[in-house]
């Protein structure tokens, strides 16, 4: 016996009526697939009404479900459906408010650091052994050569490491942080 689609020699005769899944086998009448993609399609193009806020949300008919998503999330923007999705992480990294990463660390945060003397380790940073130079150590116990973490820290307020937050003067930040 040959498989009526791929001419095979192997072919494992299926019985619908026992298959649990509804599992219809490649290669059978496509008439009934294709009713079932009709029929799909109708469901998707149905109104979809979603209470967000005690306000009605609706979907008009969209091309996939992340296009729907992006509209849920993003209500009062210009995304258009079907857009690629290069275009869609470019737009949502251009709306996440934390795009910039950490804000700085604040000045006193970082003249507050403790100062070590540390012989026999590296510098997680560069690598190099602090050979009896002192060394800046965050509050998370991580360390580091002072021309290594300053710079870091004068653009974000987190360990290079184990991103352990210090303060920062960013208001804004700060409140952000606040509300998660």
């Amino acid at each position: 016996m040959k498989c009526t689609f791929c001419q095979q020699e192997f072919c494992e005769i299926i019985d619908p009526s026992n298959d649990p899944r509804g599992f219809i086998p490649y290669g059978e009448n496509q008439s009934s697939r294709q009713q079932q993609t009709q029929q799909r399609q109708q469901q998707a193009q149905t109104i979809i009404h979603i209470t967000r806020n005690q306000i009605p949300i609706r979907f008009q008919q969209r091309t996939n479900v992340f296009d729907n998503l992006l509209q849920l999330m993003f209500p009062n923007t210009q995304f258009q459906p079907g857009q690629s999705l290069e275009q869609l992480i470019d737009f949502i990294s251009q709306n996440d408010p934390n795009r910039y990463g950490s804000p700085p660390a604040s000045q006193l945060a970082i003249d507050s650091l403790q100062k070590i003397n540390l012989q026999s380790e590296c510098c997680t940073v560069c690598q190099e052994e602090y050979q009896s130079q002192q060394a800046l150590q965050m509050p998370c116990q991580h360390h580091f050569h002072p021309d290594c973490l300053i710079p870091w820290l004068k653009q974000h307020n987190s360990c290079p490491v184990c991103r352990f937050e210090l303060i920062t003067d960013d208001d804004d930040y700060n409140k952000r942080k606040n509300l998660k």
